[in-house]
């Protein structure tokens, strides 16, 4: 008599970890250890993983598509890691806290909501912007430069060798007769010596607009406002450096990141400098994600540890704050799934999933927020790391966590089962 072949378990329904044990679905797994399961509902063993360095301490392992290697940090140092594992000290003195990154202007920004920093797309550590002038220079009314008779106000703002720009001080005012100038003295220097130039930026006779009209070298002894053709508006006075937040998000010209409860960004383009009291928006919680999918408008889910919130119009400075989801988000579990991952109706754009503080994965779309699971729940990590792999025709959606607990959806019965005979 032929031995009939072993039919292989399907478990088309993957796992659930909701259900009681003695209530599980057919088509359904209570626990699959070490184990993938496929479109067919196939289980087979995962593939092992190849250490690639040894690094005591590690965590917020990050890059992105435009970079060709890693940054990655220890207890007190950021390193740059290379596709075979070198790691290149990039900057000690690290706190040790979780870091966040954002690709911005060519360059990738780091923070960890006390320490920030910025690196070139090629590894190099940049210094952070310039900083504001000191309002220690002077200014005099001279007969000659052939401006209108009027009284004008002057400021300045330093700006570095890739022609990154600060913020300026209070304005100056000075009275000028016809057909007089102004002289601008003793044009401050840099404490940090980062800025290559001091741009001036004026007035007009009796009026409000400040527009560029002049540069020098910092340390200038004086130089000379005359009759010209005014330049660009000054957009960066009263500004401040953007701060050492957490959960930064580039998006839509802006950087943003969080600072406790507060969410914070920066002016348009400008991604180092910030206004406080016009750009930041105070949440019921600490905030604990920054996400957006990839579509058009302004659209950005914030998590905090108890509830879920989107910021939705036309931009952050004109949009409006609404509850999303009654549920918060577990620190660091978020990441950008392709739609075509996701298969959600409806969902063509990149879009972010995270792990609720329920342990249900959830996905911030277009149309809202969407749970992903109705029969699985992670548990509830104080902390986590994500990141989505596609790997052996399998799409992957992985979660390592830190302390917490099990889900309170997650049932707590266990049963052992061994197969004798999977005869006919």
């Amino acid at each position: 008599m032929r031995t009939p072949e072993p039919t292989p378990l399907s478990f088309a329904g993957g796992v659930d970890n909701r259900a009681q044990v003695t209530a599980l679905a057919d088509g359904r797994v209570r626990v699959a250890d070490n184990v993938d399961i496929d479109t067919r509902g196939i289980g087979r063993t995962r593939e092992g993983y190849t250490r690639v360095t040894a690094l005591a301490g590690a965590h917020s392992l990050w890059t992105d598509e435009l970079l060709t290697f890693a940054m990655v940090a220890d207890a007190s140092t950021l390193y740059r890691q290379d596709s075979d594992g070198t790691l290149t000290s990039l900057l000690a003195g690290l706190d040790g806290s979780a870091l966040s990154y954002a690709v911005v202007a060519g360059k990738v920004r780091w923070s960890n909501g006390t320490q920030t920093g910025q690196v070139a797309l090629d590894g190099e550590v940049l210094p952070l912007g310039v900083g504001t002038p000191l309002p220690s220079y002077g200014v005099a009314a001279v007969a000659h430069g052939g401006l209108a008779a009027g009284r004008y106000g002057v400021t300045m703002t330093f700006a570095d060798a890739a022609r990154e720009e600060g913020g300026a001080p209070e304005t100056v005012y000075v009275d000028v007769p016809e057909g007089g100038g102004i002289t601008v003295l003793d044009v401050p220097t840099d404490p940090d010596g980062r800025a290559t130039e001091a741009r001036i930026y004026a007035t007009s006779a009796n009026g409000v607009d400040l527009q560029y009209v002049a540069s020098a070298a910092p340390g200038a002894a004086s130089v000379l406002i005359g009759a010209s053709a005014p330049g660009r508006l000054l957009t960066t006075q009263f500004c401040e450096p953007f701060p050492a937040a957490t959960c930064l998000l580039a998006r839509d010209g802006r950087l943003m990141g969080a600072v406790g409860r507060d969410l914070v960004w920066s002016l348009p383009l400008y991604y180092g400098l910030t206004r406080p009291s016009q750009m930041s928006l105070r949440l019921p919680d600490t905030i604990t994600m920054l996400a957006a999918p990839d579509v058009d408008g302004f659209l950005l889910y914030v998590g905090t540890r108890k509830k879920t919130y989107v910021l939705r119009g036309p931009s952050i400075d004109t949009c409006t704050l609404k509850s999303a989801s009654a549920t918060g988000v577990v620190p660091g579990s978020m990441t950008m799934i392709p739609a075509e991952a996701l298969a959600l109706d409806g969902v063509l754009v990149p879009t972010p999933v995270w792990v609720g503080t329920d342990g249900v994965p959830y996905a911030g779309t277009e149309a809202g927020v969407v749970p992903l699971s109705a029969h699985f729940a992670y548990p509830t990590y104080d902390r986590a790391a994500a990141i989505h792999v596609e790997r052996g025709g399998l799409s992957r959606y992985i979660v390592a966590g830190q302390g917490g607990r099990t889900s309170a959806l997650a049932m707590s019965d266990y049963a052992e089962g061994e197969v004798i005979d999977a005869g006919p």
